[in-house]
């Protein structure tokens, strides 16, 4: 599949409305946390003057939020205890499916929509209260069942430096409510 990058000239464009999240159950080896992947469609720039170069308009937000460059999955980053991950099951999604809802420190829509979390991930998600948030492009297909492949995509694309990423709370509707109304 051909790459486009999409250069941006109003910086208040939301690039995540061109993301896609995968979700990995606990990786072998690694911090024993449930995991999801952000990744754009395709590459979004911003480009101040015809001079400077292009830069990616998500990873300076991120980095400004507390996630941090990896290089190994096996490294657990920092806890972001203001944002959180929602996965809803809904009736009608195909077995393991879920609507799944990120928002940021400032209760905003980092990413919404669906995405495909098997059992052990909801299993060790939701037990823990925490997932690790990847964000980076590493070509993993969001449909793909192949966990072996796809942790060594992720594995692959956090040793050539190329992900940042963050423990996010995980939490299902429930819980969320609760928490809201003990606040």
């Amino acid at each position: 599949m051909a790459s486009s990058v999409t250069e941006l000239r109003d910086p208040s464009f939301n690039p995540t409305d061109t993301m896609r999240v995968s979700s990995l159950p606990p990786l072998p080896g690694g911090h024993g946390r449930a995991v999801l992947v952000a990744q754009l469609e395709s590459p979004q720039y911003f480009r101040d003057t015809p001079a400077t170069e292009l830069t990616d308009t998500l990873a300076p937000y991120l980095l400004r939020q507390g996630f941090e460059p990896v290089g190994d999955t096996a490294t657990e980053p920092p806890l972001l205890d203001r944002w959180v991950a929602v996965p809803v099951q809904v009736p009608g999604i195909e077995t393991g499916g879920s609507l799944l809802t990120i928002l940021d420190d400032n209760a905003e829509t980092f990413f919404t929509g669906p995405v495909f979390t098997p059992a052990r991930w909801r299993r060790a998600a939701l037990e823990s209260g925490e997932c690790t948030l990847y964000y980076g492009p590493t070509q993993l297909d969001p449909a793909s069942r192949d966990f072996p492949n796809q942790n060594q995509r992720l594995e692959d694309a956090a040793r050539d430096g190329r992900l940042l990423a963050a423990r996010v709370p995980c939490m299902d509707r429930a819980t969320l409510r609760n928490a809201a109304a003990n606040e």
